[in-house]
């Protein structure tokens, strides 16, 4: 019997197994995939594909609701509008737990410690599950607050409180769903992530109409209706996800030994992740009050283009993704060349990405934004954003996967710093200043010179410190 003897699990080693013995058949019989052997350019494509799939979907389904809504009246548009800053900023913190999990997950999981893959798997579901408990408390306390604070009034802000009240319902089955994918993608599994996303998706899509119009005798619900398809929707996705985490891949056991170091080293990785991911839906919050002050019209458009944005977003996003696991196993395998090549070749699709982006978005932003609302003033903003913006978000795929790499080597401070940077130092203070000198056409190129500052400092200090491995 090999035996490996390793450090504890501790904040300051996240990297490091708790002390354990693992058996040659433990070692050979590994869970998931191995991304440490093989074309890199293939592993990220086979991680990334399912991924686009269910991203794509997710937002088409996002998309679909706002054209649903759109149906319904320009208040729900706005309502919706509202809200996105708080749900996807919930979404966003249940990520980077569910980031800080897969980190220690991939280089467990290259090491070939699979005693360890199934302990922080198990503990990571817990936090998950205690964080969703205090997030339904204050949401259900604060969010008309919120919502008044972001510039929400009357009619607008009493659909934006009913929307969410419904959405906290059903969030806790649909953060633990997600974090359940994501945690198998630490052990290179990408395809049933993004089928879980899909599946979860078109459900919603189906089940819209039925509820928001009243289809089929069932009462016309509005908002409240798209929030309730919304939960349903997730949680047969929520289903789908644990059998595969509980009964496929045997990740979950009752083990609670060494819960706390667990959660302590979750949370190194984990806290600043979320902080991280919490940078686009602050972004839009304060994007959404700048614009408050020019009319529910114009908020209204924002939200349309948001979900135009997310949907070519996204494609990277799923990419940047994908560099998360494959540079985690590498690193905990000492593969530092196999971290270089996944880096640059994440950097390379970002930048053609963005520069598709622009020609399909300067080409077609108008005719599909009128599929969704025929209002001039809702048209004119919604393209207006999205012409000025699209140019941009290649730059903020390369700083989404500069996060995703210092997360999986275990360093989290660089990219909280650089969201933290991208936030207070460059963007609140320039958008504000934008704003206060050009209105709202300021806030979107204040958004767009951000993404391409942002994204250049990040790739900058990844390239720097993976080319200084130990």
């Amino acid at each position: 019997m090999n035996k490996k003897t390793s450090q504890s699990l501790r904040p300051n080693s996240p990297a490091q197994p708790s002390q354990t013995v693992v058996t040659t058949n433990e070692r050979t019989q590994q869970l998931g995939q191995d991304l440490t052997k093989g074309s890199v350019v293939s592993h990220i494509a086979r991680l990334s594909g399912f991924m686009m799939i269910g991203f794509v979907a997710n937002n088409a389904a996002q998309l679909v609701e706002v054209a649903y809504l759109g149906l319904v009246g320009t208040a729900e548009l706005a309502a919706i509008a509202f809200t996105f800053p708080a749900t996807f900023a919930l979404h966003a913190i249940g990520r980077g737990l569910a980031a800080g999990g897969s980190s220690l997950m991939a280089r467990a999981h290259g090491a070939g410690d699979n005693e360890q893959v199934r302990r922080i798997a198990t503990h990571c579901l817990w936090l998950v599950v205690l964080f969703s408990i205090i997030s339904v408390w204050a949401g259900s306390i604060w969010c008309r607050a919120f919502y008044s604070l972001l510039g929400a009034d009357g009619l607008v802000l009493d659909l934006a409180v009913s929307y969410s009240q419904i959405f906290l319902i059903g969030f806790p089955t649909y953060v633990l769903g997600t974090v359940a994918g994501l945690l198998l993608r630490g052990i290179g599994n990408g395809t049933v992530p993004g089928l879980v996303m899909t599946f979860g998706s078109i459900l919603q899509v189906i089940l819209g109409p039925f509820l928001i119009f009243g289809w089929m005798g069932i009462p016309a619900m509005g908002i409240e209706g798209a929030a309730i398809a919304f939960v349903l929707s997730r949680f047969a996705a929520f289903f789908i996800a644990m059998h595969w985490i509980l009964v496929r891949e045997h990740l979950v056991t009752n083990s609670f030994t060494h819960l706390i170091q667990s959660w302590k080293a979750i949370s190194h990785i984990g806290l600043p992740a979320s902080i991280n991911n919490l940078i686009p839906p602050v972004s839009a919050g304060i994007v959404t009050r700048l614009l408050a002050e020019h009319g529910d019209l114009v908020v209204a458009g924002f939200g349309v283009a948001t979900r135009f944005e997310l949907i070519f977003w996204m494609m990277m996003a799923a990419v940047a993704s994908s560099v998360g696991p494959v540079v985690g196993q590498n690193w905990g395998a000492k593969h530092y060349t196999r971290v270089q090549e996944t880096m640059r070749s994440s950097t390379i699709f970002c930048l053609f990405w963005g520069i598709f982006t622009f020609i399909a978005l300067g080409l077609f932003a108008e005719p599909m934004i009128t599929l969704i609302n025929q209002d001039p003033i809702v048209i004119d903003i919604a393209t207006t954003y999205l012409v000025i913006v699209a140019l941009s978000l290649g730059f903020v795929g390369i700083q989404n996967a500069a996060s995703f790499s210092f997360n999986a080597l275990g360093k989290p401070g660089p990219a909280l710093a650089l969201s933290l940077l991208r936030l207070i130092v460059l963007y609140a203070p320039i958008a504000i200043l934008a704003n206060a000198f050009y209105g709202y056409m300021g806030v979107f190129y204040a958004t767009a010179a951000v993404n391409v500052i942002a994204g250049i400092v990040s790739w900058i200090w990844n390239t720097k410190t993976i080319t200084h491995h130990p």
